[in-house]
């Protein structure tokens, strides 16, 4: 699996006031309908918060992880 990191995505997060760490796609091809994007936060967020996140990340799913979490081959 590949791991691209969505820093434009990230940074227009944080720009709307979301405590966001980073975004990253397990896909280089960001048009593939199998894509996941992995949703880093700084702390244990609201369901409002991640709410408010997956009006801006265009992926048919969507991961929203505390700092502390780590999926396997993750690059981080």
């Amino acid at each position: 699996m590949a791991w691209r990191s969505l820093d434009l995505t990230a940074n227009l997060l944080r720009e709307r006031g979301l405590d966001v760490v980073a975004v990253w796609s397990t896909e280089p091809d960001l048009t593939s309908p199998s894509r996941i994007v992995f949703c880093r936060w700084q702390k244990t967020t609201t369901e409002a918060e991640r709410a408010d996140a997956e009006r801006f990340i265009f992926a048919p799913t969507i991961r929203h992880l505390d700092i502390w979490e780590r999926p396997e081959g993750c690059p981080w």
